[in-house]
């Protein structure tokens, strides 16, 4: 008996080895095409969007604690921006004082920006509601992108009331 188990042993080695390396490699590839489908289905609300207002634009929601996307949502249909592509970056919690918080948040806005210009956006609609320290971390990633229309909550609904572009930032 042990004998059969011993002769046995090589061959169940390299089959688990050889069906590791297929799972590996099956779901190595299986995510490099759900992402690419992912972005193929982006480009596409992008490019029906300009084509229908001209411009390559995107909203990008930065929240803690409140989520803040349906009324930049309602905001943008009010002024007639309806099928614009909403990048959102929610925290239900607050950051406290533990620094590795406030940098996984940052890492998650660094990823959506990094998104948004790979799909060659031109403008951005950014409706913030984070504290003033992580606006700053965010307003120094947003700076060298395309431009960004900053809007603000005044109690009732949004404002924009400013604009993020190079020239603003060399003033």
């Amino acid at each position: 008996m042990w004998q059969q188990i011993v002769s046995q042993a090589p061959v169940s080695a390299v089959m688990a080895a050889l069906s590791s390396t297929v799972y590996f490699f099956c779901t190595l590839w299986l995510q490099h095409y759900w992402a690419k489908r992912v972005r193929r289905k982006q480009l596409q609300a992008v490019d029906a969007y300009a084509e229908k207002h001209g411009h390559r634009e995107v909203a990008m929601v930065l929240s803690v604690l409140t989520d803040i996307h349906q009324s930049a949502q309602e905001y943008l249909k009010e002024q007639g921006r309806t099928g614009m592509k909403l990048f959102q970056v929610h925290q239900k919690e607050g950051f406290g004082e533990r620094e590795e918080y406030w940098s996984a948040y940052l890492e998650q806005v660094k990823k959506q920006v990094a998104e948004i210009r790979e799909l060659g956006i031109t403008r951005i609609y950014l409706f913030a509601n984070i504290p003033v320290a992580m606006a700053v971390f965010a307003g120094a990633v947003l700076a060298n992108g395309p431009e960004v229309i900053v809007h603000h909550f005044n109690g009732r609904t949004y404002q924009p009331i400013g604009r993020l572009r190079v020239e603003t930032v060399r003033m």
